[in-house]
């Protein structure tokens, strides 16, 4: 490869070194052992630091992170079902019954019927 620059050939000599290096730091068991017990410590930290964290916002009253999470997890839900809803509604829109089927109706309203017919007006 005579057409090949100089610094690809210094850049291959040095990737050659660290590759062979790094391998036999690899082959060393106590490496990675020592790898595997850092990786522990770490999430473990990460962990207690959390927990830790969490106390501290709920003796403030205030919500933590997975509060707000299941929070907007809740909310996407009811905007899930809202928009089924809708969907079943708009399509039901051209006959009296529609999507909703025979004998179903949506309430709309703050009233609800009773049996012989009358509204009821529900308690708020």
């Amino acid at each position: 490869m005579a057409n090949d620059p100089i610094w690809r050939s210094s850049f291959g000599a040095v990737a050659g070194t660290v590759d062979s290096q790094f391998q036999r730091l690899l082959d060393c068991e106590a490496v990675v052992l020592a790898v595997g017990l850092a990786q522990t410590v770490r999430r473990d930290m990460a962990k207690r630091s959390e927990q830790a964290s969490k106390r501290v916002w709920h003796v403030l009253n205030l919500p933590t992170n997975s509060d707000i999470n299941r929070l907007f997890t809740q909310l996407g839900s009811v905007e899930r079902e809202i928009r089924a809803l809708e969907k079943r509604f708009d399509g039901g829109a051209d006959g009296p019954e529609g999507a909703l089927g025979p004998g179903r109706e949506v309430m709309l309203g703050a009233t609800d019927h009773r049996s012989d017919g009358g509204p009821r007006t529900r308690p708020s």
